[in-house]
């Protein structure tokens, strides 16, 4: 019986965890948007740095949002793509995955990564 209680007291614990980080990932990927709408594309990337200690804790949308966000700001910073890999996986993913605005943002930055 004690053993099924500190299961049970661990599991909760584990719970409780997951959801304070994934309400702070969910406030960051919001203040990145928003950092993003506001033309700081600097401050973006840095929030966006800070975010890569939680990278194992993030599901796969949320990296996927993250590397999303990334070329973004890079693409808000006038910086040259060496590769339109990344642009292609990120609209491969957002077609199946995404809301309407995350897979046109994903076009957009594949379309500007081609007159690069």
């Amino acid at each position: 019986m004690k053993k099924l209680l500190v299961y049970i007291l661990i599991i909760g614990a584990v719970c409780l965890m997951g959801g304070c980080v994934d309400k702070e990932v969910k406030k960051a990927l919001s203040d990145i948007s928003l950092l993003l709408d506001d033309e700081q594309p600097d401050s973006a990337l840095a929030l966006l740095d800070s975010l890569q200690s939680l990278d194992l804790q993030l599901g796969y949308h949320e990296r996927m949002l993250c590397r999303l966000y990334r070329l973004n700001a890079y693409n808000k910073l006038d910086t040259v793509f060496h590769s339109i890999d990344e642009a292609n996986v990120l609209v491969e993913y957002f077609d199946d995955s995404g809301t309407p605005n995350e897979r046109m943002l994903a076009h957009y930055l594949q379309q500007s990564n081609n007159r690069k």
